[in-house]
């Protein structure tokens, strides 16, 4: 495991046990599960978060109102239709050359990877920049 993700493991570890009803912290676990294609692990993890978001405000939350983003077709918009959420699809990312050119890319490209997968992001964007 890369020196990366395993500081954000302990991090993630560190927060938890300090606090285990902090959302934030139960999403970078589920981070670090995802990074580590340990999606089932992810899965829970992100269910945790949302969990501890509901009980904070009292009520459920609607998984509408949640989005994924990323830039891979067979993790992030896959697992964003896994757990029930929209994904930004960032084309400027692993399937740039793909897609042609990271500025420009082919509508017609992205329309092949996207109906190859059978799944199609809510948004699509080049870059996320804020």
């Amino acid at each position: 495991m890369p020196a990366r993700a395993r500081e954000a493991e302990e991090q993630a570890r560190r927060a938890l046990a300090l606090r285990p009803s902090l959302a934030a912290a139960w999403l970078g676990r589920g981070n670090v599960h995802y990074e580590r294609k340990s999606f089932t692990e992810a899965l829970a993890a992100y269910d945790q978060a949302l969990a501890i978001a509901q009980a904070a405000h009292g009520e459920p939350v609607d998984r509408h109102r949640v989005v994924a983003i990323g830039d891979s077709v067979r993790t992030d918009l896959k697992g964003a239709a896994a757990f029930g959420v929209d994904c930004v699809f960032v084309t400027a990312g692993i399937h740039a050359e793909e897609l042609g050119s990271r500025d420009n890319p082919s509508t017609a490209a992205l329309s092949d990877i996207f109906e190859a997968a059978g799944l199609f992001p809510k948004v699509v964007m080049r870059r996320l920049a804020w």
